[in-house]
C-alpha cells in the first residue's frame, strides 16, 4: 500500500507538530499591529490609537476606530 505525505520536494508535514491552531498565527498578527501603531501614535502624536485619551467622552476605548476597525 502506498504513503500519502504532504509536503513539497520530498519534505514532510507533521500535523502532531503544531502547538497552536492557525487562526492564532492571524490573531498574534493583528495584536501585534495595534502594538505598533499604538506606539508610533504615542511617539509621533502624542495620541493613542486604541485607547480613548479624551477627558469628555466617556469609555476606555476609542469606539468610533474600533467600529472602523471590526466593520473592515
Amino acid at each position: 500500500m502506498a504513503q500519502t505525505s504532504h509536503g513539497v520536494g520530498g519534505v514532510g508535514y507533521d500535523a502532531k507538530k503544531r502547538t497552536w491552531p492557525a487562526e492564532f498565527n492571524v490573531f498574534l498578527a493583528l495584536v501585534i499591529l495595534v502594538v505598533i501603531f499604538e506606539l508610533i501614535g504615542r511617539i509621533f502624536l502624542g495620541d493613542s490609537f486604541l485607547f480613548n485619551t479624551r477627558s469628555d467622552v466617556g469609555g476606555i476605548f476609542n469606539e468610533a476606530r474600533l467600529q472602523i476597525i471590526i466593520l473592515q
